[in-house]
């Protein structure tokens, strides 16, 4: 994997800004990727992209994440730290790609992981629940000793699918300071990373207009710079 540059960075930002959430979640772990892994991105699990998202976030802002959450109980902020290799999980891709089976009652239910292509045709459901039995529509294989689905596939085929990929439900344990409670709020890589590029690209593309408005330069020769080329450049600007 390689680093982007500033340029080809500003360049998937400017692609992502009129993509859906899950299009926008794949086009950025594709980034720094050879093209082989990106074409099988679509195939890819859930927590298989996900964890191509930790890797980016890593290269391109640091281990360290700072985040703000809203406790449940008494509606307060939340601040919340940690590093991003306390919510990294490395089940192996075998694993993630091969089929699996869970037996109860003589009834055996194959099944496989839902991919970012299960879970970009589901989305298009307008509640949960439709969605939720998309995905078990898509993803369960076989139905063996039984001429339907027993009532109690869906919910242990869905436990076992968080079990089976954790990277894909990251659950942080937030303590409220102000009333004790204790809550497990889901980390959304893709949505944290995302506001964290918009933030970065609006902060990167006010220095490109200060410094060419201080000097007639071009943006690719600002874009070209170093950081701490452009932050001199941008302090005697100042000046």
């Amino acid at each position: 994997m390689r680093s982007p540059s500033t340029a080809e960075l500003l360049q998937v930002w400017e692609h992502c800004v009129v993509q859906k959430p899950l299009e926008c979640a794949l086009t950025l772990a594709a980034v720094g990727r050879p093209p082989l892994e990106t074409e099988s991105l679509n195939s890819a699990t859930v927590g298989e992209r996900d964890g191509f998202l930790l890797d980016l976030r890593e290269r391109l802002f640091g281990q360290r994440i700072a985040a703000v959450s809203e406790c449940a109980a008494c509606r307060e902020s939340v601040d919340i730290e940690f590093n991003i290799d306390d919510v990294r999980a490395n089940p192996s891709a075998r694993d993630l790609r091969a089929e699996h089976a869970i037996e109860r009652d003589g009834v055996i239910v194959c099944f496989r992981l839902p991919s970012c292509t299960d879970l970009a045709a589901a989305s298009s459901f307008g509640d949960v629940h439709a969605m939720r039995r998309d995905l078990l529509d898509r993803c369960i294989v076989a139905v063996q000793g039984a001429s339907q689905l027993p009532d109690w596939a869906a919910d242990a085929v869905a436990e076992a699918m968080f079990r089976l990929d954790p990277q894909a439900d990251v659950r942080i344990e937030v303590v409220c300071p102000s009333c004790s409670h204790t809550s497990e709020p889901v980390f959304d890589i893709g949505a944290f990373l995302w506001v964290e590029l918009q933030t970065w690209a609006t902060r990167t593309l006010r220095e490109v207009h200060e410094l060419a408005r201080a000097y007639g330069w071009r943006e690719q020769d600002i874009l070209a710079m170093s950081s701490a080329r452009r932050s001199v450049y941008l302090e005697l600007a100042r000046a």
